[in-house]
């Protein structure tokens, strides 16, 4: 995961040819040193009953059992941007799922418009920060609070905000996602290939197009300017199987109609401009931070979280899954933290063509623990494309927690596309 800066690998540290006690050579030992630190910091969170939030830039073989990371020291640069989407995913396959990169930069001095890409495209890192070096300038948002872009007449500041709303929206969605890695393994920050691995065109431009999970599909410029690329091509994967493809329903921005993947779509490319896309046969998390106004995960605990479904479809049925969990953020697991644990399935059993409706049913399996918290109670449930899967009708909409005769039903419900 090293990159190239030019700097002598022996600044700062100990000759690379040094010797141990015991014979190992300092080449072996050197992130052995910061791992065991790691460890060490990990075992007394644990005494004290605590989840540890430890963000370590040397590490070894399984120090993502201990703590998180960071990539270390990086330029303010669209090149060095290019390099942490990589460095990231590396990060993922190597066990270390919660990971990030200097957002505006460490080295070097910034500007407005780099450092707003930046913001967007961090907002989509496991881990985001804005950091830097003590001997270059400020570059925190309200730095450029009466900075314009010309294009628009918005501040850069604004644009920031809007990107650091974006990762808060998306919390309860990451937070489910890294939960499940904890205990089944796998990688979340990932190139499409991942989830894709028959399709040919997935293993193209990883830099611009990537996946969060097995559900969302992010595709944003992060190797240029706008100035010198206003729109780009960005490919969505397709998995054809008998009952059908992968369709493509994008968050954020109804007026694009879902489509099959297997295609090209063009969006433009401005600094403050990225799309997310939720993959057919999945629901996901979400709580919206612009409408909450939310400055803290503790904005979000107080407000209840939106399910977005996007159904796989054939003749048949329509069938979507997926998983939520939420706890105080602070205890570790024990029998007496307060959590939800939650797995979701969404499908249609039933059509009636007299009444040209879907009897739509939402299941809740709860392992929950202790008093929920608003955040676990449900808001708003989106179901997406409902015009091309004949959902266009108003239907009934029934969800009850596995187990319980405390089903809810809403009557006449509106699709949403």
């Amino acid at each position: 995961m090293y990159t190239p800066t030019g700097r002598d690998l022996e600044q700062k540290s100990i000759a690379l040819d040094a010797v141990h006690y015991g014979g190992v050579s300092e080449l072996d030992a050197h992130s052995l040193f910061g791992a065991m630190q790691t460890r060490a910091s990990h075992e007394w969170f644990k005494e004290q009953n605590k989840k540890t939030m430890i963000i370590a830039r040397s590490s070894y073989a399984g120090a993502g059992k201990f703590a998180s990371r960071w990539l270390g020291d990086n330029f303010a640069s669209f090149e060095f941007m290019t390099y942490s989407i990589t460095g990231v995913m590396m990060s993922n396959v190597m066990g270390i799922p919660f990971a990030g990169a200097d957002i505006c930069g460490f080295l070097g001095q910034t500007n407005p418009e780099l450092c707003t890409r930046w913001h967007f495209l961090g907002a989509f890192y496991p881990f985001s920060r804005n950091h830097n070096s003590i001997d270059v300038g400020d570059q925190e948002p309200y730095v450029w609070k009466n900075a314009t872009d010309k294009a628009t007449n918005r501040t850069y500041m604004s644009y920031m905000r809007d990107a650091i709303r974006l990762k808060y929206t998306m919390v309860p969605y990451y937070y489910t996602q890294l939960s499940l890695l904890s205990s089944d393994g796998g990688t979340f920050f990932k190139p499409p290939f991942f989830a894709f691995p028959t399709d040919e065109m997935a293993y193209a431009n990883v830099t611009n197009n990537f996946m969060l999970g097995e559900a969302l599909k992010v595709s944003i410029q992060a190797t240029d300017n706008n100035a010198s690329l206003p729109n780009a091509t960005f490919y969505f994967p397709n998995e054809t199987t008998a009952l059908g493809g992968t369709y493509w329903c994008r968050l954020f921005d109804s007026s694009e109609r879902c489509f099959e993947g297997g295609a090209s779509k063009t969006y433009n490319t401005s600094i403050y401009d990225y799309a997310v896309h939720l993959r057919s046969g999945y629901i996901v998390p979400l709580q919206d931070a612009w409408a909450l106004v939310a400055n803290t995960t503790g904005d979000l605990e107080a407000a209840p979280t939106d399910l977005h479904i996007n159904p796989a479809c054939w003749p048949e049925m329509c069938d979507a899954a997926g998983w939520y969990y939420g706890d105080d953020g602070e205890s570790l697991n024990s029998s007496t933290q307060v959590k939800s644990h939650v797995k979701m399935h969404a499908n249609t059993r039933s059509f009636s063509s007299a009444a040209n409706s879907w009897n739509f049913n939402v299941t809740f399996e709860s392992t929950s623990k202790g008093d929920p918290m608003p955040c676990d109670f449900v808001g708003t449930m989106f179901i997406y494309n409902a015009e091309f899967n004949k959902l266009t009708a108003d239907y009934d909409l029934t969800y009850c927690y596995s187990g319980s005769k405390d089903c809810q039903q809403v009557k006449n419900a509106t699709t949403y596309d």
